[in-house]
């Protein structure tokens, strides 16, 4: 988890793109989103069953999606 930052940072380089232009999808916020999210990077959250309630809200405070599922997620991000 220490290189996340220089791995997001390296993939936007190379893909040429801003933060307001990136996303990233995960299961869990704290892991997978919180970073990118902190980066100004658009958080989409697959959420499981046992997600608490707190990670939703926080996703949708970072201006980001709740996707019921990873195929959801997908045509979200191809509609923006």
């Amino acid at each position: 988890r220490e290189d996340y930052w220089n791995i997001v940072n390296r993939v936007m380089r190379e893909q040429g793109i801003s933060p307001n232009q990136a996303a990233v999808v995960g299961d869990v916020y704290e892991l997978d989103l919180m970073l990118p999210a902190f980066m100004g990077i658009m958080p989409v959250l697959t959420p499981r069953p046992s997600t608490p309630t707190f990670e939703l809200r926080a996703v949708r405070r970072d201006n980001g999606y709740v996707a019921s599922s990873l195929m959801r997620a997908v045509r979200f991000l191809e509609s923006i």
